[in-house]
């Protein structure tokens, strides 16, 4: 009865660790995504310089995030977040506002598709 209780204790906890990974996965990502709104907005206005503060303000938040998000999501997409976040930055130093608000847009996809990733399905756990 004791391996049956400690079974059970475990597969709870594993539950619930999973389930908070998920949600700070969800919760960090989606906050990231809304601040790009901000940068959005000041490169749809021509403001170049305040682009790039909001930019780096938000990448700075995500090298916050980093070392647990690392070891939440696949490396694979982690590193393509990273690149974006860094081919924004040239876009906007560079000052091409057009190819800044594209590597913008596929930022803020890729921070909506993070959770979605770690959403638990039948399919995953195959």
């Amino acid at each position: 009865m004791k391996r049956v209780i400690t079974a059970v204790f475990l597969l709870c906890l594993v539950a619930a660790a999973c389930y908070g990974s998920y949600r700070y996965v969800e919760r960090t990502t989606s906050t990231l995504a809304q601040s790009l709104e901000q940068t959005s907005q000041s490169i749809r206005s021509g403001d170049l310089s305040a682009a790039q503060d909001s930019l780096l303000h938000i990448y700075g938040l995500w090298r916050q995030h980093y070392q647990p998000l690392s070891a939440l999501v696949r490396h694979n997409e982690i590193d393509n977040t990273e690149l974006l976040f860094v081919r924004a930055q040239q876009s906007l130093a560079d000052g091409d506002m057009q190819q800044a608000a594209l590597h913008l847009a596929e930022l803020h996809a890729m921070l909506n598709h993070l959770p979605e990733m770690e959403t638990p399905t039948y399919f995953n756990l195959l």
